[in-house]
């Protein structure tokens, strides 16, 4: 949203720099205009030797300018190119390995699918259903009518049996994404701004998640959840999942309306400016403008009439549900302005503050309450993301001058002066919590500071000829002892924005390897491969591998250090002997990859975690080589079919095949 305006102020500045770089052949070829005549600072400023000293100084601008210039071009000109121009469905992760689920969704629409299918989708996806499964889409970027685009997300928000009864008159197969809960409340949005009394109110904060992670009733009930998060492959004889691969759902309406599709089928009713034309507005069939109550609806559309007074009826409850105004007697506090419903239940000191809704950014509001809210010590009370809590104390005045105090409260020395605690520290979240620092890891002569909630010592400095490496940007007090061999830091910071004392061997690092610390340990980066190591994409995430022998001789792959999922470096190791083909890394672990399964296996959700399946020759027994454990290690794990018949589904449990999974 900035960019034009970043643009423009970038003008203005380039504009000018181009004005005082020129202005002196500008000057030379036209010679001075009256005003500069008569000015005597003017005539200076235009003088030979002041114009020598501008070329000068323009023609060291161009050329220090001029690889920065070219530079920015290249970048400015690959990202339209690439990045902008080839917008890419298919990814890979950390480990080099491919994610396909978009496009392997859209190719099975393409193959399962008939012809004429159409595809019910949120419309983000409207121009990839199109443009690769060849299908028709209710909603793309295109569409501008955002009543239509009202109407997609009041199917995929509403409740499960509202939401069929529109989608039946229109689509054949709905899409959905694992991103779509996030989406969601967009969709509950624009469908209320389309058909007031979809939400309660205009924010539509009945429709998301709770702070505490469970969804809201309304949100709960609707298709864009139950087919992200119930797993189901039947909800209520209303749709039917035919594709699943983790990443999409894809289910079939059931009980299409054979009416309405052959409806919309007639070209006549696509309302083209021209025949064979591209550009047809188009309309709903007639028994759904029955349904939604934009046409009367006769007697004997049972449907709509049914439609029509359970959406009522919806409303009404939605509506009797809301949250009144404030009762009396309230104390004073911030929570009044984003707080409704509140009220004082109990009797004396002992009064309970309870308001039925209180908002959180980013979740939806939940009730929230405040025991002895009368006898908060600041008299006030705020809303801290969903959570009455008392206003905390102001900063006493004898605690010493920092950063945090900005963004702390309630601070003050304690154990007789050597410990400064502060009752509420704000977090990058925008919560608060209780931290404290002892002083003597914090002379006077440091500063003290609010990292994410933590009180942190900052300024502390390091010795000169300490080794390079990444922790120097979050370690202080770093210092080598006497011989050079041991590395300590007074002062590293974790993952969670605590300062831990750090130390390391010097040893364990040689060459070009470099010190970094993960999580307030130090460890060594950079190593080089040994040449002969296998191929694989763990050489993006490892470093320091070689080949080994273990004790019966067979050759054994270890690295000194893997980048895990949350960042850190873990020592692993594998044996080579079972892996005939790639290495890849899988959270700090050396996994064997791309170990082919025959084609003849059975179904179940155990071909996402195991590797090199296949049936023995009377199909009796099912053999993996490689199947992922709980820990991410690979076993060798085989189930007798006799004891899984068909149709039941094979699973993996921690590294054992078992009987009875999902497909």
């Amino acid at each position: 949203l900035m960019g034009p305006s970043c643009s423009a102020l970038a003008g203005c500045a380039l504009g000018s720099v181009f004005d005082l770089l020129v202005a002196p052949f500008w000057r030379t070829l036209l010679g001075p205009c009256s005003r500069e005549s008569e000015s005597l600072i003017l005539k200076v400023a235009n003088s030979w030797p002041a114009r020598l000293v501008q070329l000068g100084i323009s023609a060291t601008a161009l050329w220090v300018l001029r690889p920065l210039a070219l530079d920015f071009y290249e970048t400015s000109l690959n990202t339209v190119r690439w990045s902008l121009s080839h917008p890419q469905i298919m990814t890979k992760n950390s480990n080099g390995e491919i994610i396909d689920n978009i496009r392997e969704a859209y190719f099975w629409l393409n193959k399962n699918t008939p012809a004429d299918a159409r595809i019910l989708s949120w419309w983000d996806y409207g121009y990839q259903i199109t443009g690769i499964a060849n299908r028709t889409t209710l909603a793309d970027g295109n569409t501008w009518n955002m009543d239509h685009i009202g109407l997609v997300g009041m199917v995929l928000s509403a409740p499960l049996e509202e939401g069929h009864r529109i989608a039946r008159h229109l689509a054949d197969y709905v899409l959905v994404w694992s991103e779509d809960i996030g989406k969601s409340t967009h969709m509950a949005k624009i469908a209320n701004s389309a058909f007031p009394g979809h939400c309660e109110e205009i924010k539509c904060d009945q429709y998301g998640i709770f702070r505490e992670g469970t969804p809201t009733p309304m949100m709960r009930d609707s298709l864009v959840w139950q087919m992200n998060r119930q797993r189901s492959s039947d909800w209520d004889g209303l749709y039917e999942q035919v594709f699943d691969n983790g990443k999409v759902r894809i289910a079939k309406v059931l009980k299409v309306s054979t009416q309405s599709r052959t409806w919309g089928l007639d070209s006549r009713n696509h309302l083209c400016d021209a025949p064979g034309s591209w550009y047809c507005p188009g309309q709903y069939p007639p028994l759904l403008r029955q349904l939604m109550g934009w046409d009367e609806a006769p007697q004997d559309n049972a449907e709509a009439v049914r439609h029509r007074a359970e959406y009522a009826e919806r409303v009404t409850l939605q509506g009797a549900a809301a949250p009144g105004p404030h009762g009396p007697g309230l104390p004073a506090g911030s929570y009044l302005e984003s707080c409704s419903g509140c009220s004082m239940q109990g009797d004396g000191d002992g009064k309970v503050l309870v308001c039925a809704r209180c908002s959180s950014p980013g979740h939806a509001s939940s009730r929230s309450r405040l025991d002895a809210a009368l006898q908060c010590v600041s008299g006030l009370v705020d809303n801290i993301h969903g959570g009455l809590e008392c206003k905390p104390e102001a900063n006493s005045p004898d605690i010493p001058v920092g950063g945090y105090s900005g963004s702390c409260l309630g601070c003050k020395l304690t154990s007789g002066g050597s410990m400064l605690t502060c009752s509420h520290c704000g977090t990058a979240d925008g919560h608060r919590k209780q931290s404290s620092i002892s002083l003597d890891k914090c002379p006077g002569r440091y500063r003290i500071d609010n990292t994410n909630g933590n009180l942190i010592c900052i300024g502390i400095p390091s010795a000169s000829n300490i080794p390079l490496g990444g922790y120097r940007q979050s370690c202080q007090g770093c210092e080598l002892n006497s011989d050079g061999s041991m590395l300590r830091c007074s002062h590293c910071l974790t993952a969670s924005r605590e300062q831990v004392e750090a130390t390391f061997e010097m040893a364990k690092c040689p060459g070009t390897g470099q010190v970094d610390n993960h999580n307030g340990k130090l460890v060594c980066k950079g190593l080089p491969n040994a040449k002969n190591v296998p191929k694989g994409g763990y050489l993006k995430s490892c470093d320091g591998c070689r080949l080994e022998q273990d004790s019966q001789g067979f050759a054994v792959l270890a690295c000194v250090g893997c980048t895990a999922a949350d960042g850190g470096r873990i020592p692993a190791s594998m044996s080579t002997r079972s892996c005939k083909h790639r290495v890849d890394n899988d959270d700090g672990r050396l996994v064997c990859a791309g170990v082919p399964n025959a084609p003849d296996i059975p179904r179940g959700a155990y071909q996402r975690s195991c590797q090199g399946c296949a049936l023995d020759a009377a199909s009796s027994v099912l053999r993996c080589s490689h199947c992922l454990t709980a820990s991410k290690q690979q076993v060798d794990a085989t189930l007798s079919m006799a004891n899984c018949p068909s149709p039941g589904g094979v699973d993996n449990a921690d590294g054992t095949l078992v009987c009875g999974g999902a497909s």
